[in-house]
């Protein structure tokens, strides 16, 4: 019997930006991954992009290499989360998109004969 995935995610995009909160051990990382869509409007390719804002946690060694990571093309995996929090006595919650990890998409080389 297969095991069913369910509350995961796989996506890839570019970084956007990465902004960090330090705290006493660790670090969240807050990642915004830019996603493009295409979509055919009549015989036009339209391409819409939105940014997906998502977090991990991390080691405090680990800030810098995040801090380098604007503009590479990623892909992450990841669980959604839920982030429950009262502001004036009222109970509110949103959705985040928690990082479980994050790979840099190696460039591809357009100089062989195969593509390979």
């Amino acid at each position: 019997m297969a095991t069913k995935l369910m509350n995961q995610f796989q996506i890839s995009g570019y970084v956007a930006k990465v902004s960090t909160k330090e705290f006493k051990n660790s670090v969240l990382a807050e990642i915004l991954l830019s996603i493009r869509h295409a979509t055919k409007k009549n015989d036009e390719t339209v391409y819409e992009s939105a940014l997906l804002p998502c977090q991990r946690w991390i080691r405090t060694d680990q800030k810098e290499a995040y801090d380098n990571m604007k503009g590479q093309l990623v892909t992450c995996t990841g669980f959604f989360g839920i982030d429950a929090y009262e502001t004036g006595g009222e109970k509110h919650s949103r959705i985040t998109f928690v990082l479980k990890d994050i790979e840099e998409v190696p460039a591809k080389d357009n100089n062989t004969e195969d593509g390979e």
